[in-house]
């Protein structure tokens, strides 16, 4: 199971955050494919070597590089923010309560 790597991952458009995730899963967006010239795709990727440093990936390195981006007007879901909140599910991804009108 590790070496592991896990990537912190958004769609921007007009360089604030329309969709993200943190995970060992990385995934390409319809947003950027349908709209190449208003969105951009950001990623982070860390690699670990157990379940402590996974964790720190979750819950605070793959956060912190998500923050370093304004969340978009359309956006609708969980915010990446420290939330106690928040349950990591077998190291595999960030599952976060859905916020409306964040």
């Amino acid at each position: 199971m590790y070496p592991q790597e896990i990537t912190a991952q958004a769609v921007l458009i007009n360089n604030k955050i329309i969709e993200w995730k943190i995970s060992p899963n990385k995934y390409s967006n319809e947003y950027v494919l349908k709209n190449p010239n208003t969105t951009k795709f950001v990623e982070k990727s860390f690699i670990v070597n157990s379940h402590d440093e996974a964790n720190e990936i979750f819950n605070k390195k793959g956060i912190d590089f998500l923050k370093k981006f304004k969340i978009h007007e359309d956006f609708k879901g969980g915010v990446p923010e420290y939330n106690s909140s928040e349950k990591v599910i077998n190291d595999f991804e960030i599952i976060r309560p859905l916020k409306i009108g964040s």
